[in-house]
Formats: C-alpha cells, sequence, structure tokens
C-alpha cells in the first residue's frame, strides 16, 4: 500500500464553439502552475479574492448577485452585462472569510508542491466523457461508476483520494476562476472544496477539461 495520497481536480469548460486542442493544453498547463503557486503563496489567491469584494461590495452592498469575470468593463447597474456572474448564497461575508483565512488564517501558510498524475487525469476525463454529451453533473457517471471505481482502473495504491468538480460559463480565466470558488466555497458549510485545495496531506493531482452540453461558453 502506498504512502501517497491523491487529490484530483475536474474542470469542465462549458462552451458551444470548437475549442481547439492546444487551448485545452494551455488551460490545463496554467492550471498545473497556478495550483502549485497558490499552494505556495495562498495571499496570491486572497489579492484576487479582495479584488473581487472591492468590486462587487464597494458600497458595503451585500448583494447576492456577483460579477466574477476579471474583465472589469461592465454595467455595475446591470448584472446581465457581465460575462459570467453568481449568486452567492453567503454575501460579502463569505468573500471576507475566504480572503481573511487565506492572508492571515489556518490556509495562510504555504503547503508542498503536487505532482502531476496521469491516471488521475484519466479518471477525471473519463467522467468528463460521460457528462459532457449527457449534461449532467456530479459524481456519479451515466455507468454508474463512482470516483473511486474510476481512479481504481488507473491508480494502483492510494490512502486517500478527493475529486473536485467545476461547470463554468467562462473561457477566459478558468484556472483563477475556478480557484476563487473553491477557495470561497459558498453555501458549503464545511468548506470541504477549500480544504480539498489547501490540503497538506494531498501529494498527487490530476486535471481533465472539456465541453458541456448544458453551460455556454461565453
Amino acid at each position: 500500500m502506498s504512502n501517497k495520497f491523491w487529490c484530483t481536480f475536474l474542470l469542465i469548460i462549458c462552451c458551444v464553439n470548437m475549442i481547439h486542442a492546444q487551448e485545452m493544453e494551455n488551460v490545463l498547463y496554467g492550471f498545473l502552475s497556478q495550483l502549485n503557486d497558490v499552494r505556495n503563496s495562498p495571499k496570491r489567491l486572497a489579492d484576487r479574492i479582495r479584488r473581487d469584494l472591492r468590486r462587487n461590495f464597494a458600497n458595503g452592498d451585500d448583494s447576492v448577485n456577483l460579477c466574477l469575470s476579471e474583465d472589469q468593463r461592465w454595467d455595475k447597474d446591470d448584472i446581465t452585462t457581465c460575462t459570467y456572474s453568481e449568486t452567492t448564497y453567503g454575501g460579502r461575508r463569505q468573500w471576507q472569510a475566504a480572503e481573511a483565512d487565506l492572508r492571515d488564517g489556518r490556509n495562510s501558510g504555504g503547503r508542498e508542491r503536487l505532482e502531476w498524475s496521469n491516471a488521475l487525469s484519466q479518471s477525471c476525463y473519463d467522467l468528463l466523457a460521460l457528462q459532457g454529451p449527457a449534461g449532467t453533473t456530479g459524481h456519479t457517471g451515466e455507468d454508474g461508476s463512482t470516483f473511486r471505481e474510476r481512479v481504481n482502473r488507473y491508480a494502483e495504491s492510494y490512502t486517500g483520494i478527493a475529486e473536485t468538480l467545476g461547470y463554468m460559463d467562462e473561457f477566459g480565466d478558468l484556472s483563477w476562476s475556478m480557484m476563487k470558488a473553491m477557495a470561497v466555497d459558498d453555501g458549503v458549510p464545511s468548506l470541504d472544496h477549500r480544504n480539498i485545495l489547501f490540503g497538506r496531506d494531498w501529494t498527487n493531482f490530476g486535471v481533465s477539461c472539456g465541453c458541456h452540453s448544458s453551460y455556454t461558453y461565453a
């Protein structure tokens, strides 16, 4: 039995237009690089979250409608002009708590670098291949497979595994958008996604991304 812990992330890019293979590779490479950078220095992600706070809650407004796009050119009085928006459950306080945690709290310290795993990436792709055309979500595939079953097809041994799924309507800065969503973990009181992102015991991770028929590439 290996002593390694395995962590896997699945990014699903929602699109209508064709996304070239090179663009997919760029997303994967960017996520790999940025993930380890953020784990090494969580304050980098805290800075991004603070930027969103200032933009979305500039007047202390606790609105539930947030514009998460990096593009600043949207009408502050009309959320529909935002490329990628989200309804938040926790409002401003949820984002403030996330920033404080990454800047000075439990998750503010550096973490070990994660190594790439082809096995985990393939298990991610297997779920994507099922859910993309079907337009479904969740951790169980249309063939009834669970995350553990998909990983077992390729990984020889592990002592712990986790899966994180992201379904997004934005293709621009997908890596940062995904990590911000995991760190804020809006609507998840247990903060499972943030704890996975900054978990100390993980050693490997894999990621796959592609198109999903139920979302629109903006």
